[in-house]
């Protein structure tokens, strides 16, 4: 019902799978060790579970620039590794608004944007603040792979639907 890896050379991932992908010698490993988990990907499965990007899709070189901005001279803040606003850094959140606001051509409010530490606290944020037990909720499959279990444990009901090209 909700499966963690699908073929590459099927769907609207087909392209992008192709794109990033130019050598299985760059991706990352899989983090699926069993034996089974290692037959059923073969050189045309994209593996969903762990959600690790494409090795050609790290650009640490940028990352290493930023870290050393925000480290180090007149730009160094020494609470930048401490907690947030629970909503988000102000500052990301308009950058994110402006980015979607052209990107889409609708205006979004930073007001109204949340960042969170990843898709499971989303996820689950979402369950609590927009769902009550018993909601039924539409899931696409394949799915991210905790997706069901966090739904359910807030006690929704879920009915999956298969992916569409």
């Amino acid at each position: 019902m909700f499966g963690r890896a699908v073929s590459r050379n099927q769907g609207p991932l087909a392209a992008a799978g192709r794109a990033y992908s130019r050598s299985r010698s760059q991706m990352l490993p899989s983090t699926q060790l069993s034996e089974y988990a290692q037959r059923q990907l073969g050189p045309d499965v994209i593996d969903f579970a762990a959600g690790q990007p494409g090795l050609p899709l790290l650009p640490l070189h940028l990352i290493a620039a930023g870290a050393t901005d925000r480290f180090t001279g007149p730009k160094a803040d020494p609470f930048i590794l401490q907690y947030g606003p629970e909503q988000g850094y102000t500052s990301f959140r308009q950058c994110l608004a402006d980015f979607l606001t052209h990107s889409t051509q609708h205006p979004v409010d930073p007001e109204e944007l949340i960042i969170t530490a990843g898709v499971s606290y989303g996820l689950d944020m979402a369950c609590r603040h927009l769902a009550r037990p018993g909601d039924v909720v539409l899931v696409e499959a394949p799915t991210y792979f905790l997706a069901g279990s966090i739904l359910r444990q807030a006690g929704l009901k879920l009915v999956s639907s298969a992916s569409r090209d």
